[in-house]
């Protein structure tokens, strides 16, 4: 659940136009005259003439007045970092969603892996926070926003996450647990050995007639003596 929601806050912060405020940037390519108040990983927020907020694409903009946007190079690691963060994370929260019916969480291995995969995600969602360093946002006075925010509620539920898969007990989530132990024991069943001289016969008789005789003798030293004869029928032949 916290892997599902640190993805949700990720991702939300990578949509959004307010990952930081700006003082107040002059889009001259807008009929209106937008005045930009904030802008994300892709998007700005803008405020028309009417003082109404309203998001929109930066491609409805001429590229060329955006450039640096779009070719700051801490910008750019900004978005891959972020990107890689959710693509990561929403692979593990869907492993995690499946592993409870598979039962793959109680592999210890498995929880390891999905703690080092969070803790990593946590870093990575971090990383965002280049935006706020870069050149673009130097030009233009950022200040915290609301996309930073939530890349940390991101990055909390991530070390959470984390924290809770590294710690689970074994004997929570099942995990190796052994069988219980079962001690075999043996009772003596006092037995009668027969007398000297018993004779035991045991016939048998199969489909095709095959007779097998097994006869057993007791001898005088307490040793058996097996016999075993085997009759097969005679049948009347043709020439």
């Amino acid at each position: 659940l916290l892997l599902s929601i640190g993805w949700a806050l990720n991702a939300a912060a990578i949509g959004t136009c307010r990952f930081v405020t700006v003082d107040g940037l002059r889009d001259t390519d807008q009929a209106d005259q937008t005045l930009v108040t904030a802008f994300g990983m892709y998007t700005f927020q803008g405020t028309d003439i009417y003082g109404s907020s309203y998001c929109y694409l930066i491609e409805y903009t001429t590229f060329s007045s955006n450039l640096p946007f779009w070719t700051d190079p801490k910008m750019n690691s900004a978005r891959i970092t972020g990107g890689t963060a959710a693509f990561m994370t929403f692979c593990c929260m869907i492993f995690c969603w499946c592993a409870l019916c598979c039962g793959c969480l109680k592999i210890k291995g498995v929880r390891r892996a999905l703690a080092f995969f969070s803790l990593l995600g946590c870093a990575l969602a971090g990383c965002m926070f280049l935006v706020n360093n870069s050149n673009f946002c130097a030009m233009n006075a950022c200040s915290f926003s609301m996309g930073g925010g939530l890349v940390i509620g991101a990055m909390l539920a991530y070390v959470a996450a984390g924290v809770l898969f590294c710690a689970a007990p074994d004997d929570e989530l099942g995990e190796d647990i052994l069988p219980p132990q079962v001690t075999a024991t043996s009772t003596a069943i006092p037995t009668t050995n027969p007398e000297a001289g018993t004779v035991t016969i045991e016939k048998t008789e199969l489909a095709d007639g095959t007779v097998t005789t097994k006869k057993t003798t007791v001898n005088a030293d307490g040793s058996q003596t097996v016999e075993e004869t085997t009759e097969t029928p005679m049948y009347d032949a043709k020439v």
